[in-house]
């Protein structure tokens, strides 16, 4: 029962984004978030990412909170979710060296993009749909798009106190994170068994 704002608003956020979402899309990328039951911050920063309403630099900007709408990480261009989370080149090494990374210590697990690929922009940003992928890649793709909002905020907080900025986004630091979230997490197969893959991405890292 969509109204004719939320239907347009969606094909504003497609449009921004350069890609093609239909109605049936829309269906899965919400029943993505709403099968997010691994954290209620994971969900609401996704929810902020698919509505577009996530303050990154532009929109702060807008309300006049900052001066300057560009990119936090490259200061290349205006940072808005599309720039942010997929083509800012500091990004866009951070993801292949996970991409890298991940290949090395579990052959096999399907990370589902590469660089210059839309589709894997589409479903890194907003959701992988792919139906032999289950949800663990999404699970990834989450915890990665928590680490780098979480890298971009830190980094601003260096500015704003005048402190040259050291934080960067790394390899290393987002496998940090996933172990955090992988053993918090361990519980949630018991009562929910479709997380069932939470307990096999930890097998994988080596979590027990």
């Amino acid at each position: 029962r969509k109204t004719e704002n939320i239907v347009n608003f969606e094909v504003k956020m497609a449009t921004q984004l350069g890609i093609n979402i239909d109605q049936q899309r829309w269906k899965q990328i919400y029943w993505l978030v709403a099968n997010i039951k691994y954290g209620n911050d994971i969900k609401w920063f996704i929810h902020q990412i698919i509505r577009g309403c996530l303050p990154t630099n532009f929109w702060l900007k807008k309300m006049r909170i900052r001066n300057c709408d560009l990119c936090t990480f490259c200061r290349g261009t205006t940072e808005l979710v599309n720039h942010l989370f997929w083509e800012c080149r500091k990004v866009a090494d951070f993801l292949n060296n996970i991409k890298d990374e991940a290949d090395r210590i579990a052959p096999g697990f399907d990370i589902g993009f590469t660089q210059n690929n839309l589709y894997g922009k589409e479903i890194f940003i907003m959701g992988d749909n792919r139906a032999d992928t289950g949800l663990d890649v999404n699970y990834v793709y989450n915890i990665a798009k928590k680490y780098i909002w979480k890298t971009r905020c830190k980094r601003l907080d260096e500015e704003e106190t005048l402190q040259a900025p050291t934080t960067e986004l790394s390899a290393a630091g987002f496998f940090n994170d996933l172990d955090y979230r992988l053993r918090r997490d361990l519980v949630l197969p018991r009562k929910h068994p479709e997380l069932r893959f939470i307990a096999t991405v930890a097998a994988r890292r080596g979590i027990g």
